[in-house]
C-alpha cells in the first residue's frame, strides 16, 4: 500500500526531518514528521580542527531560572574581530550525553576560536525563546577545560546561570523571568486608570499622528496619559498607553454619576490635561499642546477623538507678576540653574533684593548673594523698583512636593 502516493511502501516509510538545513535533517527520512529543529544561532562553517566537548547526562545543567528541557539550545561562542560574539558550535538538548565540536579558526581568518581562547556558554529556553549567557565548570577527566585547542578534549560539569532583569511586578518593566535583579526597574510616573465606569470616550493614535516630545519624535516605550482633576483638586490618570509605533486607541474613562462623594473619571466638559513619559530620559512632560483631527478638548461620554498632533516638552515657563514696592512670590518650576543671581537675571535692573525667611540676601546692587539657591520649599520676598513680570523656566515641581 502507499496511501500518501510518494512512490514508497507504507510499510516501508522512514520517519524523519527533511529540511536540509534543520539541525536534525535525516537523509533516509521518506516522510517529514513535523520533528524538525532549527538552531536559533547561525550554524558555523567546520574548518581544519575543532575542540570536542562532552555534555554528559549526569551534568549539573539548571540555573536559577530552572533546568534545561528537551528542545533547548546549548552553544559556545567566540568573540570575532569586531569584538562581537559569535557563535562556534552548538548542539540540542534532548536529555542524553551529547558533545559540542567547538570550531577553531583558519589562519588568518575570523571564523572561529584562537588558540587559548576562553569558551563563552548561551542556552537558549525554547518556550521564552531567551538567549541566557552560563558560566561552565569543567571535568578534570579530560586532558582540557574552558580553553580552545585545536583537537581538544573537555567535559562539562555544569552550567551556572543567573538571569538579571527588573524583579519589581509593579515596574514597567518587569521580567518574569528574571532570577537575580539588576536594579533596572523603571517606573512610570503615574498610575493607570484602577476603575472602569460606564461612561468613556475613545481617542485614536496612528503613526501619522505628528507626535513631537522635546523635539524629537515620539520612540517606541513613551507613555502618553490624559488627566482630570479629583475632588482633592490633584491631577488623576483617566487614560494612558504605552507608544508601539502602531495604531492605538486610549480610553479615556469618565466619572460614574451613581457614586457619591468619589470621582473616578471626567466630567461631562472637562478639559483634558495631557502628558508623556520619556522612558529614555525619564523625563515627565506636561507642558503639551495637542491638535484634534475629530473631536475636542473637552470630556464627553462616548465622544470619538483621533489626535492630529501632539507636542510636548518637558520644561514649562511659570510667569510671576510682581508689583512696585515689596512682594512675596513663589514658584512650582525648578529652573536648571537654581542659584538666585540667575533666577533674578532677566530682571535684575528692575529689583532692589529678595530676601529669604532666614534673613539671606540676593542685593544685586552691592554684589551680595547668600541665598544658596530657589527652594522649592519657600517663598520670597523682593522689592521691585516698578512693575515687573518673573519668568522661570523649567521642571514642573510635583504637587505633592512637601512644603
Amino acid at each position: 500500500n502507499d496511501l500518501d502516493s510518494d512512490g514508497v511502501c507504507d510499510e516501508l516509510e522512514v520517519l524523519g526531518c527533511m529540511e536540509a538545513d534543520a539541525y536534525n535533517y535525516n537523509p533516509n527520512a521518506t516522510e517529514d514528521d513535523g520533528s524538525c529543529a532549527y538552531s536559533p544561532w547561525p550554524t558555523p562553517t567546520p574548518t581544519a580542527n575543532n575542540h570536542t566537548i562532552a555534555i554528559p547526562i549526569d551534568a549539573n545543567l539548571s540555573g536559577d531560572s530552572g533546568i534545561l528541557t528537551n528542545g533547548d539550545w546549548i552553544g559556545v561562542f567566540y568573540t570575532d574581530s569586531n569584538n562581537q560574539l559569535a557563535c562556534g558550535g552548538y548542539t540540542l538538548f534532548e536529555d542524553v550525553t551529547s558533545a559540542v565540536a567547538a570550531w577553531g579558526a583558519e589562519t588568518g581568518e575570523d571564523n572561529g576560536f584562537q588558540i587559548g581562547e576562553s569558551f563563552i556558554w548561551m542556552v537558549y529556553d525554547s518556550e521564552t525563546n531567551t538567549s541566557i549567557i552560563v558560566d561552565a565548570t569543567y571535568s578534570n577527566n579530560l586532558p582540557n577545560q574552558g580553553e580552545y585547542a585545536p583537537n581538544g578534549l573537555s567535559a562539562i560539569s555544569s552550567f551556572i546561570w543567573t538571569f538579571e532583569g527588573c524583579m519589581d511586578i509593579e515596574a514597567y518593566n518587569y521580567n518574569p523571568l528574571a532570577t537575580e535583579d539588576d536594579g533596572s526597574c523603571i517606573y512610570p510616573p503615574w498610575i493607570p486608570p484602577v476603575t472602569i465606569t460606564d461612561c468613556n470616550a475613545q481617542v485614536a493614535f496612528v503613526p501619522e499622528s505628528s507626535i513631537m516630545l522635546d523635539d524629537s519624535p515620539i520612540t517606541v516605550g513613551d507613555w502618553i496619559g490624559v488627566f482630570y482633576t479629583d475632588l482633592n483638586g490633584d491631577l488623576v490618570c483617566g487614560g494612558s498607553i504605552e507608544w508601539t509605533g502602531e495604531a492605538t486607541n486610549m480610553a479615556i474613562w469618565g466619572d460614574d454619576a451613581t457614586t457619591e462623594g468619589v470621582k473616578e473619571g471626567f466630567e461631562a466638559g472637562e478639559s483634558y490635561t495631557w502628558m508623556a513619559w520619556d522612558i529614555e530620559t525619564d523625563l515627565l512632560i506636561t507642558n503639551v499642546d495637542v491638535e484634534y483631527g475629530i473631536g475636542s478638548d473637552v470630556f464627553a461620554c462616548n465622544a470619538l477623538l483621533s489626535i492630529y498632533s501632539f507636542t510636548g516638552y518637558s520644561t514649562i515657563i511659570q510667569d510671576i507678576p510682581l508689583p512696585e514696592g515689596w512682594f512675596m512670590f513663589s514658584t512650582y518650576v525648578e529652573p536648571d540653574d537654581t542659584d538666585m543671581s540667575s533666577v533674578i537675571s532677566p530682571i535684575v535692573n528692575n529689583t532692589t533684593i529678595v530676601k529669604s525667611y532666614a534673613g539671606n540676601v540676593y542685593w544685586p546692587i552691592f554684589g551680595i548673594n547668600t541665598i544658596s539657591g530657589l527652594s522649592n520649599e519657600e517663598g520670597y520676598y523682593i522689592k521691585m523698583l516698578e512693575d515687573d513680570t518673573l519668568s522661570i523656566e523649567g521642571q514642573l515641581v510635583d504637587s505633592d512636593y512637601p512644603i
